[in-house]
């Protein structure tokens, strides 16, 4: 399945947003590169996912204050050739690289009630994602409460007549990215069979071994990733004061 959730427009002139999910049915507007939208409901229209979403405009504000918000319809997917005008921003495992920490709140707003803060280098979970007013992203801690994950600042430019807008960002915690890492642990790493470290054990990994991984999660603070490859299971990656393998290169 199309995952729901937050994306970022990446196709270079933007997308389309629509009101219905016909690809011919009125424009409403345009989603900018760079902007971020949050996908609600997915169809297939011919070749093509369609979304519904629903979209801040980037620090731009109405009449009463907030922010404006848009909803319609994008062409997600191209089912035929698997190109992509968004990517999703993805769930798992998160680090925390802010400086100043981040600060989890108990409801998805920011202006909630403070649950706990998290310093620098602290691992998480996230298991959803919802976009906030002025571009910003929330992430759903799997350990309870919300956290900023990225921190939209874009806010009209308008200099020298031009209606383009800056849609820079500052991004608070970074997804543990998926791909192929190199085995560092020297007297063999296990291989378990399931997220729970005390799982049963299916083989060890000698060092520089090299493995892919395709999904992450958090177990007590320390990250866990699901390998492919050479063997099925689940290893220890790494926490704030110790890694068991380093990251080589994105799927």
């Amino acid at each position: 399945p199309v995952p729901l959730g937050v994306y970022r427009i990446n196709f270079g002139s933007g997308l389309p947003l629509r009101e219905t999910p016909e690809r011919d049915s009125p424009l409403l507007g345009m989603l900018e590169r760079g902007q971020f939208a949050e996908v609600v409901e997915t169809t297939v229209k011919n070749d093509r996912v369609r979304a519904r979403c629903i979209s801040t405009d980037g620090g731009t504000t109405n009449a009463t204050g907030k922010s404006s918000v848009s909803s319609g319809w994008i062409s997600l997917l191209n089912v035929k050739t698997g190109s992509s005008g968004a990517t999703c921003v993805p769930l798992g495992a998160y680090v925390t690289v802010s400086e100043s920490g981040c600060v989890v709140t108990e409801g998805a707003a920011e202006s909630s009630k403070l649950k706990r803060t998290l310093t620098r280098g602290t691992c998480v979970e996230v298991c959803a994602t919802r976009l906030e007013e002025s571009n910003v992203v929330r992430g759903l801690l799997t350990s309870g409460g919300y956290a900023t994950l990225i921190s939209g600042t874009g806010k009209g430019s308008g200099g020298g007549g031009s209606s383009k807008r800056d849609l820079s960002s500052e991004s608070y915690l970074m997804p543990v990215p998926l791909g192929t890492y190199h085995i560092l642990y020297e007297v063999g790493l296990p291989v378990t069979s399931g997220i729970d470290g005390r799982s049963d054990v299916v083989t060890k990994l000698a060092m520089n071994t090299r493995v892919e991984v395709v999904e992450t999660s958090v177990e007590n603070g320390r990250v866990r990733g699901r390998i492919c490859h050479p063997s099925h299971g689940w290893i220890s990656l790494f926490e704030p004061s110790c890694r068991w393998a380093k990251f080589v290169f994105s799927q």
